[in-house]
């Protein structure tokens, strides 16, 4: 008799036991929220070394372009100064206004293709930069053992309407309590391959 009592006793303590050891990994379960990360690609995008240095090359570019143009202005200037002292249908004057109107039309087709050349190779590098975003957002949510990554950049306001109706339709994800931000470490992996 003393047996069953026994076995009775050490199956209900095995069993405390197991439900305690169950019921304590039940109180403490891994939040899922730790495995998703937010990364805001403005704070990249105004934080990063690499963004930076691209935005100074171009300003550099901007500054040594609009250098050539105002010398071709001053030179323009100089032609119509010069234009001034001829008279009026000769052929020094015809000779010399062609010639000024020649290099204006020079100097509005270089304004132009020198503001859309910027602009086009600003956006081509913001592509190519963007992929590199990707790839070390990847990288440092794997190191993290990440399982989500999600892009949350809070709109600037006040915004026009144009700018407001864009944020509406970009900005989805409005809360993020619980979620890693990783936006610090994409810049420092970013920056350090360079």
């Amino acid at each position: 008799m003393t047996k069953k009592p026994l076995i009775v006793w050490t199956v209900t303590v095995g069993l405390l036991v197991l439900g305690w050891s169950y019921g304590g990994h039940a109180q403490n379960p891994v939040d899922p929220m730790t495995k998703i990360g937010i990364v805001s690609i403005s704070q990249i995008l105004s934080g990063s070394k690499v963004r930076n240095e691209h935005v100074q090359m171009l300003m550099e570019k901007q500054n040594e372009l609009r250098q050539e143009l105002e010398a071709m202005d001053q030179e323009l200037q100089t032609l119509q100064a010069q234009l001034q002292t001829y008279k009026p249908g000769s052929e020094d004057y015809l000779t010399q206004y062609k010639e000024l109107i020649e290099k204006q039309a020079k100097l509005e087709a270089l304004q132009e293709f020198y503001e859309k050349s910027i602009g086009v190779q600003d956006q081509q590098w913001i592509q190519d930069f963007y992929q590199k975003i990707l790839v070390a957002t990847q990288k440092v949510a794997d190191l993290k053992g990440m399982t989500m990554v999600l892009e949350r950049s809070d709109p600037e306001f006040p915004a026009s309407s144009d700018m407001f109706a864009m944020a509406v339709r970009t900005h989805k994800v409005l809360y993020s309590k619980g979620c890693y931000d990783i936006t610090a470490d994409v810049i420092a992996e970013l920056d350090t391959e360079q």
